[in-house]
């Protein structure tokens, strides 16, 4: 919400990710970006749509909080994992390779 608009009381519930996709999320990303922009009057903001989630992601992606996000999102959890080196894909397949 900062990200986008400023300050605002607005704040949207985190949710579970794991089950939409990418078309989904993005639109769920523009619906909190347009409520931002109807709560600060940015019409620009008010109008944006999915499309421009990618644009405005730039300016979003330094407030995700990773810790917060992987226990809403598996696969994300397993993305963190593998760039840390916690553990590597052999040790720890993706769920879905391990049925193959």
């Amino acid at each position: 919400v900062q990200a986008v608009g400023g300050p605002s009381s607005y704040r949207p519930q985190a949710r579970n990710t794991e089950r939409h996709s990418p078309r989904q999320a993005r639109e769920q990303i523009a619906h909190i970006v347009r409520e931002v922009g109807k709560r600060t009057g940015n019409r620009r903001l008010a109008r944006a749509g999915s499309r421009s989630v990618k644009t405005i992601g730039v300016k979003i992606a330094p407030y995700v909080e990773p810790e917060q996000a992987r226990r809403r999102n598996f696969s994300l959890d397993y993305f963190y994992d593998m760039i840390r080196c916690e553990q590597s894909g052999c040790e720890r397949p993706f769920p879905e390779q391990e049925e193959l």
